[in-house]
């Protein structure tokens, strides 16, 4: 069972399974380097349920990681489901992934060679500034082509 079948309380700060048990905070993990802060919840209702077998194989019964910043993706997901988001997102998706699809593809850029955010973040903008300027001068040229042919298509009718 996936944790999305289980429904989030904030008000009591507990989930609900789909048997209808109770699952409370047990423990929390501070925020590190790599992770999120996160609250760990678990019941111990699972040793009688029929679903058990389905939702954990665990002997401590079912324990759920809820992460800061979840209920933010709850909230994307809820306003993912109507029509005009979807249709946004695929405009989106039209608009950034060529630019994406570009810089790895035209200009061989599969890997950061810095090592550091520092050192990254200075690659990558060296990268969109490249494909900023390729962006310009095809532009540029794209104008010149069409002011040579106007200019020429003048002469000759």
């Amino acid at each position: 069972m996936q944790k999305k079948e289980f429904v989030y309380h904030e008000r009591t700060d507990a989930y609900t399974c789909p048997q209808g048990q109770q699952l409370f905070p047990l423990r929390r993990g501070a925020a590190s380097a790599t992770a999120p802060a996160y609250t760990t919840y678990a019941t111990k209702a699972c040793q009688d349920c029929p679903l058990k077998k389905k939702c954990t194989s665990s002997k401590m019964g079912r324990q759920i990681k809820r992460y800061k910043g979840d209920e933010l993706k709850e909230a994307l997901a809820l306003v993912m489901q109507q029509p005009q988001a979807q249709k946004r997102l695929r405009q989106r998706k039209a608009m950034v992934e060529p630019v994406f699809s570009h810089i790895r593809i035209r200009q061989n850029f599969n890997r950061f060679k810095r090592r550091g955010l520092h050192g990254v973040k200075v690659e990558f903008t060296l990268q969109i500034m490249a494909y900023n300027i390729s962006r310009a001068i095809a532009r540029y040229f794209s104008f010149l082509i069409r002011l040579i042919i106007n200019h020429i298509g003048n002469f000759v009718f």
